[in-house]
């Protein structure tokens, strides 16, 4: 009787999970593509993890490579093997990332230059801060490949003429430092950063090397222009 008693206990636990495995069979049936659909999503999702900097850096990649005519959604996504939908993630549009692309590059080569430097208070200690950031961040493809997009594109042209706003505007205060002359800071400063745009713009590049030396001489013969300031005449 016991035993009978067991197997009877046993047939109802059975009976009550075939019935839960029956409703599950059915909820699934119904809503088979509702789930296919959020199996799909986290797959997506494991395979397509990536960051902003992720797709920022393959921008830059191929401005060195193709210029900005190469910065389309279908390519980046190919070379990144990643979908549409992982590029929407994090930009609202193509124009979004290009804003977001060369607010990167302003903020790299321009404003954290330009801060850093600042923390320094001597003309000879500004000018050798940035010279050492500068030529350690220098990446003359790029700088010259986003020159080339800003005399076609005008989002490209509006950052790039406050980049050369910004960085022209610090030498001239730097240059204050070494002379009481603004119109000479204005001249020296136009001549350096004349410089430094045409040395990027050769076939090959200035190596960085050669760059300080010519610059070097280029300091020299502004030594013999400048009219020193008060505080550099100073003991």
């Amino acid at each position: 009787m016991a035993q009978n008693k067991c197997s009877g206990q046993f047939c109802q636990n059975l009976s009550f999970l075939l019935t839960r495995v029956n409703i599950l069979c059915n909820f699934v049936d119904q809503n088979k593509h509702t789930i296919q659909y959020g199996l799909l999503i986290t797959r997506a999702g494991d395979m397509e993890r990536s960051t902003q900097s992720t797709w920022l850096d393959e921008g830059f990649t191929i401005l060195k490579k193709t210029g900005a005519a190469g910065l389309t959604i279908e390519n980046l996504t190919r070379r990144l093997k990643k979908s549409k939908g992982s590029f929407y993630h994090h930009f609202k549009s193509r124009d979004d990332y290009s804003e977001k692309l060369l607010s990167f590059w302003e903020r790299k080569q321009t404003f954290d230059i330009i801060e850093i430097s600042r923390q320094e208070k001597t003309f000879d200690g500004i000018n050798t801060k940035l010279l050492e950031l500068s030529t350690k961040n220098l990446d003359p493809e790029i700088e010259v490949a986003i020159r080339a997009w800003a005399l076609r594109d005008p989002q490209a042209r509006a950052f790039q003429e406050r980049i050369d706003k910004q960085r022209f505007d610090f030498l001239r205060q730097m240059f204050s430092l070494k002379t009481g002359d603004p119109d000479q800071a204005q001249t020296i400063s136009f001549i350096r950063y004349c410089f430094y745009i045409g040395s990027q713009q050769l076939i090959p590049a200035l190596d960085d090397r050669t760059y300080r030396e010519i610059l070097g001489v280029l300091m020299e013969m502004f030594e013999q222009y400048i009219t020193p300031s008060p505080q550099e005449e100073s003991p």
